[in-house]
């Protein structure tokens, strides 16, 4: 309780100062010199009368005169009335910095009430899609009666329709080529980046080897050039995409425009300096998307990666 009131008085004391635009020590010698000055006058009188203590109570009674008292009286009160507002200021500050921490844990909260609810949902779906590929392969099996074709494809993959050996197999490969950064591309964007280094988060959709290795390689570049990892518990991490599904990148910065439906990003910060590195390079695989969000704080970047385009 004693630290807790001491605590008070320090930041009311704060307040008094910066109300009046001074320091501790001014306040102290701006009520001082005049008692000094008092003493002075009651001393020097009382030493050319009778040195006595009724002497000195007499020159004390005679020096402190109506005006004296006046004088002190309403520094008191004003000195009362500014220290009791400083405290109340006080109090009302701590309450509302609470009230915005309450609101700050009731909205986690409703995230992650949201996330959950996502989550379910997916789970749901894929327990039904399990079924149904369970149930179509039970009866697909028991279809089966006709005795299964051998096909040989020396160093190739067999063709269905083919019977025996087939001569001279050819392999072909369709499937899209994995999104990497280029070792030149990652130098001029860490050279780049290191001009003004910020905060930044990286996520990665589920279950998806290819966005999450991309994914690694953006977090190593942001590392080199010096920015600070927000979750450095969890180095990528994992999301889940709800009502509609989106390729490719997106990052996600503060927009510090007031004008509704136009972006402007805070001058000569991290995230102004990240859109000039990141703009116009035909280098990044799968490109992305620059989303600015009003309640995003500025300073950071969040990076998110999802299936390839």
């Amino acid at each position: 309780m004693r630290n807790h009131l001491w605590n008070l008085i320090g930041t009311a004391w704060e307040l008094v100062k910066n109300a009046l635009s001074t320091s501790t020590l001014s306040i102290i010698i701006s009520v001082s010199v005049p008692l000094v000055i008092f003493s002075i006058r009651v001393f020097a009188k009382w030493s050319k009368g009778t040195r006595s203590w009724a002497g000195f109570r007499a020159t004390l009674r005679e020096q402190l005169g109506f005006g004296v008292i006046l004088t002190v009286g309403v520094e008191l009160l004003v000195g009362a009335c500014l220290l009791s507002w400083a405290v109340y200021k006080s109090v009302y500050n701590d309450h509302q910095n609470l009230s915005g921490r309450l609101q700050a844990v009731v909205r986690e909260k409703d995230e992650l009430k949201t996330g959950v609810g996502v989550r379910d949902n997916y789970i749901q779906r894929l327990a039904a899609e399990n079924a149904r590929l369970s149930t179509t392969l039970a009866a697909t099996s028991k279809a089966r009666t006709n005795t299964p074709t051998i096909v040989n494809a020396p160093g190739g993959i067999p063709i269905v329709g083919n019977k025996g050996t087939v001569e001279h197999p050819t392999v072909n490969n369709f499937g899209p080529i994995p999104r990497r950064l280029l070792d030149q591309t990652k130098k001029e964007l860490s050279d780049c980046l290191r001009k003004k280094v910020g905060r930044f988060s990286i996520g990665v959709i589920q279950g998806n080897g290819e966005a999450y290795k991309y994914a690694e390689e953006w977090r190593d570049l942001f590392i080199s050039a010096g920015w600070e990892i927000e979750h450095k518990n969890i180095p990528i991490q994992i999301f889940m995409i709800g009502g509609g599904t989106w390729s490719g990148m997106q990052f996600r910065v503060h927009d510090a425009s007031t004008v509704p439906g136009q972006m402007t990003l805070a001058d000569d910060s991290p995230e102004q300096n990240f859109r000039q590195c990141v703009s116009g390079r035909s280098d990044i695989s799968g490109g992305g998307n620059i989303i600015p969000y009003k309640d995003f704080p500025t300073g950071s970047v969040d990076i998110g990666v999802s299936y390839q385009p």
